[in-house]
């Protein structure tokens, strides 16, 4: 388990966390094991990487509001990881487009940042990024759609949609 989902579970982290993303990955897989018999095994619509992605987001969002600002509460659809990381840079990626694509998604609300990655970049369908993000399909969409245009604007020439 660990080496089928650890690497994409630490590249998960590491933009938003850098710091703790060891930690959060060995959290993840920790409740991981603790949830085992609430999987369900008959198909009920979440697939086991789906199921994963959910709790390590729980898992980030749990860190995130320990270390928030105390005069103001984290919310996931509205708080970026730059409004709560001051001075943290997004180092990601080899290459100059894709270090541009993930600051302008530092810049996004996090579950819209969260939605990008688990769909684009995790290979998650959109089924299992709604399951993984406790949303419905629709809501996936549609972040998905307003995600590529708020790219469009902060990328202009760069943004070059898959």
């Amino acid at each position: 388990m660990f080496d089928r989902y650890g690497p994409g579970l630490h590249r998960f982290f590491a933009d938003k966390a850098r710091d703790v993303a060891d930690d959060l990955v060995q959290q993840t897989f920790a409740a991981c094991v603790e949830a085992l018999q609430s999987i369900e095994t008959g198909g009920g619509g979440k697939s086991f990487r789906a199921f994963v992605y959910t709790l390590a987001r729980r898992r980030l969002i749990d860190h995130l509001r320990r270390f928030s600002q105390p005069t103001r509460a984290f919310d996931p659809l509205t708080t970026s990881i730059a409004a709560m990381m001051t001075g943290a840079s997004t180092r990601v990626g080899r290459q100059v487009r894709d270090e541009k694509v993930r600051a302008a998604l530092a810049e996004m609300p996090l579950d819209t940042q969260l939605t990008f990655e688990l769909h684009y970049w995790h290979d998650l369908t959109v089924p299992e990024t709604a399951s993984a993000l406790g949303v419905a399909d629709g809501t996936v969409k549609a972040r998905l759609s307003r995600g590529r245009e708020k790219l469009r604007d902060l990328l202009g020439d760069d943004f070059e949609p898959s």
